[in-house]
């Protein structure tokens, strides 16, 4: 962001959007942000701001739901970190680390501006995942559905425009 007046607010706003998007439906927190982020932000900030919130919004969600959760459904991944982390991080070791920074990114991505960025917008992320989650009770499937096609409708007519 250079500093526009209308910048921050859309920032704000996508934030918040992402947020309701994902607490409603578990995912598409990036797909709606970046509608609008790839305009103000550059690609390196949208990509590590949609890494960061992805994580808060996911974690807050799980928490909350964790009751519905049915641990017997989810030993199979739980199982398969419990091999997977220990294995990655063996590979870590012996790895070329100028090849690890080119495959997952690049150095510096996390710049003052983005810590900024991340700060400014975690009151809309909190907010917009807790009024995600409120209605994801409150709807049932048709509505789900129509509210899903009602903000792809809204995504592709801001790609478009």
């Amino acid at each position: 962001m250079d500093g526009a007046t209308l910048e921050l607010p859309l920032f704000l706003l996508a934030t918040f959007a992402g947020a309701v998007v994902s607490g409603l439906s578990g995912f598409a927190f990036g797909l709606v942000v970046s509608a609008i982020w790839l305009y103000i932000l550059t690609p390196l900030q949208t990509a590590t701001l949609i890494i960061a919130f992805g994580l808060l919004v996911q974690g807050y969600s799980v928490w909350k739901l964790r009751g519905a959760l049915d641990w017997r459904r989810l030993w199979p991944f739980v199982a398969g970190a419990a091999l997977g982390v220990p294995v990655g991080v063996g590979v870590l070791t012996w790895a070329n680390p100028a090849h690890v920074r080119a495959g997952v990114g690049a150095k510096g991505a996390i710049t003052q501006d983005t810590i900024k960025l991340f700060l400014i917008g975690l009151p809309a992320l909190f907010a917009g995942t807790w009024a995600g989650l409120k209605l994801y009770g409150r709807l049932d499937e048709a509505a789900f559905r129509k509210v899903v096609l009602v903000l792809l409708l809204v995504s592709g007519a801001v790609l478009i425009i």
